[in-house]
């Protein structure tokens, strides 16, 4: 069992991408997506982001316009002609 410097809830996501054997795409709910795009967004207009955090930020993005996109298709595809 891992023993943690004690944190700041915001940045508990930071700390879960820091451990190396899970990578973030398997532990991260589309939901989670959205915190962290959030908190990522709220500290670039506090303090700004580092260059692993803007990477990661871009990423986030993506991967959330990625999941409307494919939602999107999913009920387009259920659309039947009449």
């Amino acid at each position: 069992r891992h023993s943690f410097p004690t944190r700041r809830s915001s940045d508990l996501f930071e700390l879960i991408f820091h451990i190396k054997h899970i990578r973030k795409d398997d532990i991260m709910k589309i939901e989670d997506v959205i915190n962290r795009i959030n908190i990522l967004y709220k500290k670039s207009q506090e303090e700004g982001l580092t260059e692993e955090e803007t990477l990661e930020q871009k990423e986030l993005r993506q991967r959330y316009i990625d999941n409307v996109k494919s939602n999107f298709r999913a009920q387009l595809e259920t659309i039947e002609k009449k």
